[in-house]
């Protein structure tokens, strides 16, 4: 498959909201589907507000993956009142009613990356990565990839995922785990355990 890697269009802002349902198994955290399709519209915003580099890979004029970079130093390059305005609205909502399980995996998270930061120099985080689980087997996220390493040889960039996500695609492709650690959340009903990890390649 040849693809164009190009500036995202917001039209397809909700296709790749789809994407991040689908191929990060948001659903694990948000069972109703209201919610999950609000979740997944922050996760997108959140991570386009923080991103300084934005690659979009279409086949044709249909889009099928999306790479998001914040690299140090670098300048933001989404920028809209209304995404921040919805997610200060849900991280709002998040701090009043699921503040433990959202902080633990964020303190967790930032624990790790603070521990690595102490002895490597690191330019820049893959912020968000997600590719059409409808077209599989096609290198898509491996051509996004190669795209990416092009045009930052030589910097260290780290990503956070966990063991719910489809981590064994960064392992394949010569990121190296450099952190991990179990948390458990405690819910009125269950219990759920996840291990959150961090890796990090050079390009």
């Amino acid at each position: 498959m040849t693809l164009k890697i190009q500036n995202l269009a917001s039209k397809d802002f909700k296709k790749i909201m789809n994407f991040a349902i689908e191929g990060m198994n948001l659903r694990d955290y948000v069972s109703n589907k209201i919610m999950l399709k609000a979740y997944s519209r922050y996760f997108l915003y959140l991570e386009l507000e923080e991103a300084s580099h934005v690659y979009a890979a279409y086949e044709g004029d249909e889009i099928v993956g999306l790479l998001l970079l914040n690299m140090k130093n670098s300048p933001k390059v989404y920028h809209n009142f209304w995404r921040k305005t919805y997610v200060r609205l849900i991280n709002l909502i998040q701090k009043l009613f699921f503040y433990k399980k959202s902080n633990i995996y964020q303190s967790t998270n930032q624990k790790m990356l603070a521990e690595f930061s102490k002895h490597h120099q690191i330019d820049g985080e893959l912020n968000f990565f997600a590719v059409n689980p409808q077209v599989t087997g096609k290198g898509i996220g491996t051509q996004l990839l190669e795209h990416v390493a092009k045009l930052h040889q030589g910097k260290q960039i780290y990503l956070y995922t966990d063991s719910g996500s489809t981590y064994q695609f960064y392992e394949r492709r010569g990121f190296k785990q450099v952190g991990k650690e179990k948390i458990t959340f405690n819910d009125s009903k269950v219990s759920k355990s996840l291990t959150c990890m961090l890796y990090s390649k050079v390009f």
